[in-house]
């Protein structure tokens, strides 16, 4: 039987009568695919990651009472600094290499069970479920650490280049602003701009009270993006 190729994104129903059993398979593994994973890298998107959350802060809630004194998790928004000076300086594909290197650096810095997605742009999210604020920390620093430790090769055989990158981080914890993903988004993201602010290259906690931070650890570049 000849094999065809299907377009996921033009498909109709007399159309899928023409495939086998193994082809729709296929198509239905790829249409999942699509609506959970980023593409770029191969981690999630943004929407599944947010389901997943959900889901995880609500299990969480609904067992608080069960599980006196056990901590609840933390959100951590990430962003690579300076992105577009890599995409100005050595082009788009070299861009998109640095983010599938810092894909594979949240792979292996992070637990089984750990949620992360690729947010947008330049920009990731984790979401470490039972967690505080200790661990939190060592983990921010250890996905910090390895990105700045880890080398990128990009160009070709006749023009290559190794550059390196850094992130800032900032983090809210579930126990500092509840159970709701919108407030956890919002208060590590003020954490994320006050990590920029200081001169990026590090890891801030958000803590309760306005305009209140604390700084881990910083890189020497002072300026802002």
């Amino acid at each position: 039987m000849p094999q065809h190729t299907l377009d996921v994104r033009e498909v109709t129903e007399r159309e899928l009568q023409k495939f086998s059993r193994e082809e729709l398979l296929a198509f239905a593994l790829r249409i999942r695919k699509l609506a959970t994973i980023d593409e770029l890298t191969g981690i999630s998107n943004r929407r599944f990651f947010e389901g997943q959350v959900q889901e995880h802060l609500l299990r969480a809630f609904r067992e608080k009472t069960k599980n006196e004194g056990e901590e609840h998790g933390a959100f951590l928004m990430i962003d690579i600094d300076l992105f577009k000076k890599v995409n100005d300086t050595y082009g788009h594909d070299a861009g998109d290499k640095v983010l599938h290197s810092f894909a594979q650096v949240l792979r292996s810095s992070l637990r089984v069970g750990d949620l992360f997605a690729r947010y947008g742009g330049e920009e990731f999210v984790v979401f470490l479920p039972r967690i505080g604020k200790k661990t939190a920390q060592v983990t921010a620093e250890r996905i910090r650490e390895a990105v700045e430790n880890k080398p990128i090769y990009v160009g070709d055989d006749t023009d290559r280049n190794i550059i390196s990158v850094t992130v800032s981080v900032g983090i809210a914890l579930v126990d500092d602003f509840g159970f709701n993903l919108k407030s956890l988004r919002e208060y590590a993201d003020r954490a994320l701009y006050k990590a920029k602010g200081d001169g990026r290259n590090c890891s801030i906690l958000a803590l309760r009270g306005f305009g209140e931070q604390r700084r881990f650890t910083s890189g020497g570049d002072r300026r802002r993006d």
